[in-house]
């Protein structure tokens, strides 16, 4: 191979392409986007939360939230922020096994998250009375917690889809970018999980 056409090789392999973006891949990009977009709609239901406290004539206030459960679950997610770092980690290292126990304390954690979290939701509406339909603060607080809830539903896909493709064998550094990629949506999705902590539960209850 001549010097150019070696030249011309190195234009197109992907590790080129990645240095020339500063290491923002099309998946970095797209993923970016899509949190900016989520991100920009969590902060108009948080809005919408703010707007509307205190509006209710009667019903359920803030102050039936449990915040020592909350802050649990808040710490579960918290802490699988890090083993999904470290599965990201070491996958990038080719360290599959490593990796594929990290995803599965992972998962494990969130399911810890979604137990607490509806522990939490029955006592609301079984014993406080707070459903989505009783008053303004009942309404906007499903609504942001919902969303959120839904975001954490997806990464468990994301993290099942992961386990699917380590058992099958197939885990391998080319799976490297969708597990940063996952790592990036779970720390947003933890982000606005301490956010809607501090401002519901903690600075306005």
């Amino acid at each position: 191979m001549n010097h150019a056409a070696a030249l011309s090789a190195h234009a197109e392999s992907p590790h080129h392409d990645q240095h020339a973006l500063g290491g923002w891949t099309p998946l970095k990009v797209g993923m970016a986007s899509f949190l900016f977009s989520e991100a920009a709609l969590f902060a108009t239901l948080i809005v919408a939360y703010l707007k509307f406290l205190g509006q209710d004539d009667g019903g359920p206030t803030p102050e039936v939230l449990n915040v020592g459960r909350e802050l649990v679950a808040v710490i579960l997610l918290l802490v699988s922020s890090i083993t999904v770092q470290f599965a990201s980690r070491d996958l990038a290292r080719g360290r599959c096994t490593s990796c594929t126990v990290g995803v599965i304390l992972t998962f494990i954690l969130t399911v810890g998250f979604l137990i607490v979290t509806g522990l939490e939701w029955r006592e609301l509406i079984a014993v406080d009375g707070l459903t989505i339909n009783r008053n303004l603060f009942g309404s906007s607080f499903y609504t942001l917690f919902g969303f959120h809830l839904g975001h954490v539903l997806a990464g468990c896909v994301m993290l099942l889809i992961m386990m699917g493709i380590a058992f099958s064998g197939s885990l391998n550094a080319r799976s490297s970018p969708g597990m940063e990629a996952i790592a990036w949506y779970w720390h947003f999705v933890n982000g606005v999980s301490v956010t809607l902590f501090l401002v519901v539960y903690v600075i306005t209850r």
